[in-house]
């Protein structure tokens, strides 16, 4: 497997998961939730499926591509292709489209071997730069399917299902970005320091979003994770403060289970800084820091080639 086509699968299997999350908000409104809730998990699985054929195939890479009949998949050979089979087509065609604007031989930056992304967070952002950007990269995808359901006659019950779904798609793309700003556009790396004799020594440290140590159910929280969300989480339950780099302060109570958050958005007008600190202090028997440091890596790459 190409390291394009692994990060491809593992961008849409994130979004599925949050596809899920945002049908299950919506399936309420249908008069048969538990049987939409299945359906829709199947759709959602079957599209995953079929992202993760495209994702390796030879179309993303290749010098120019695909057509729609390239695209159309026949048991027979001259066989004329069904309409259902040229909607799947023209859903695969704008899917391919948006792989192609990541890693195809126009893409320039990742798209080379020696010049692999480590992720698809740092793919996506440094591909899209902007959250505008990648909108208007993925609503091509959202669209063709809310045409398709548009454009079907059949049950009602079974249209909605499809109808929220795409959109429950749409929604979760649009959070993929979101997720993404952290670890696409940082080198993060966490310190604790601890109290000694009425000053504050450095302990040790953690880098937080290295090579493939990236959020996930298996993710061993460090001094502070990065949350199935994307963001940033110091979990100690114990009173905290933290001072974000434009001075502004959260604090959590002593026992309170809500973890301190740091959300991407808070440090998006600091992402061409060279470096940005959070600082969180919590404890009171044993006082201890963390500096939580955010390290551009546009910034870095630009020292690393001078």
């Amino acid at each position: 497997m190409s390291n394009s086509e692994e990060i491809l699968i593992s961008f849409e299997t994130c979004c599925k998961v949050l596809a899920e999350e945002e049908f299950a908000k919506s399936a309420g409104q249908l008069p048969d939730v538990e049987n939409a809730l299945i359906q829709g998990r199947n759709l959602l699985r079957e599209h995953l499926a079929r992202c993760v054929e495209l994702a390796g195939s030879e179309h993303i890479g290749a010098k120019y591509g695909p057509d729609l009949q390239d695209l159309v998949k026949c048991d027979t050979r001259g066989k004329q292709p069904e309409e259902e089979e040229l909607e799947r087509a023209r859903i695969d065609l704008v899917i391919v489209d948006f792989y192609r604007l990541i890693f195809g031989p126009d893409a320039g930056g990742g798209s080379s071997p020696e010049q692999s992304y480590p992720d698809w967070q740092t793919a996506i952002i440094d591909r899209f730069k902007t959250k505008e950007n990648y909108l208007r990269a993925i609503e091509p995808i959202t669209e063709a399917y809310k045409r398709l359901v548009r454009e079907r006659s059949g049950l009602d019950s079974y249209l909605n299902v499809l109808l929220l779904t795409a959109d429950a798609y749409e929604r979760a793309a649009e959070r993929m970005f979101d997720l993404g700003s952290l670890v696409g556009r940082y080198l993060i790396s966490s310190e604790l320091w601890e109290e000694r004799d009425g000053e504050y020594k450095f302990q040790k440290a953690m880098e937080l979003n290295n090579a493939r140590a990236l959020a996930g159910p298996r993710r061993e929280a460090g001094f502070i994770y990065i949350d199935p969300n994307g963001d940033l989480t110091h979990s100690y339950q114990l009173a905290s403060t933290v001072s974000r780099s434009d001075g502004e302060t959260i604090t959590s109570r002593e026992g309170d289970l809500t973890p301190v958050v740091l959300v991407p958005h808070t440090y998006a007008e600091c992402l061409n800084e060279p470096s940005v600190i959070a600082v969180i202090d919590f404890g009171r028997d044993r006082p201890c820091r963390l500096k939580i440091i955010f390290k551009s890596k546009a910034i870095a790459e630009e020292r690393k080639a001078e």
